[in-house]
């Protein structure tokens, strides 16, 4: 069985995608990433997706404010070498993907479903705060 949790990297997708990042060594993986969420003209986003998003959206948080201790290494990792260079459009990608996780995904159906759903939001609205208040916010 895999890792499920109310945490951006509580779930296999998330810690798949952070290994994919250790191989990459610029804002792509970012990108592709958000875009597959924030411009899919479907109605209906795939949680796998979704997860993988939330982790790209916890990079660019951490692009903005630096690394967390609740970040996997591979994210800290990555942020010690690449957070150098900024992409503005990366903020408002990830805010766009966010919302379209919060609003029309399969996830948020998911999680709509759980117990745990109060603190699923919780866990996105802070990663949305972090975006919009970081120190270069």
């Amino acid at each position: 069985m895999g890792a499920w949790g109310t945490n951006t990297f509580d779930n296999d997708e998330a810690l798949d995608w952070v290994q994919e990042l250790a191989t990459c060594d610029d804002h792509s993986l970012i990108i592709d990433t958000l875009n597959k969420v924030a411009d899919n003209t479907d109605e209906y986003c795939e949680a796998p997706d979704c997860c993988r998003a939330l982790a790209a959206a916890e990079v660019v948080a951490g692009i903005k404010n630096g690394a967390r201790d609740d970040h996997p290494e591979g994210i800290r990792t990555w942020l010690e070498f690449n957070c150098q260079t900024s992409n503005p459009k990366l903020f408002k990608l990830a805010l766009a993907a966010i919302d379209r996780i919060k609003t029309r995904s399969e996830l948020k159906d998911l999680w709509d479903d759980a117990d745990e759903a109060s603190q699923w939001y919780d866990a996105v609205e802070d990663l949305e705060r972090r975006i919009k208040q970081g120190r270069f916010g």
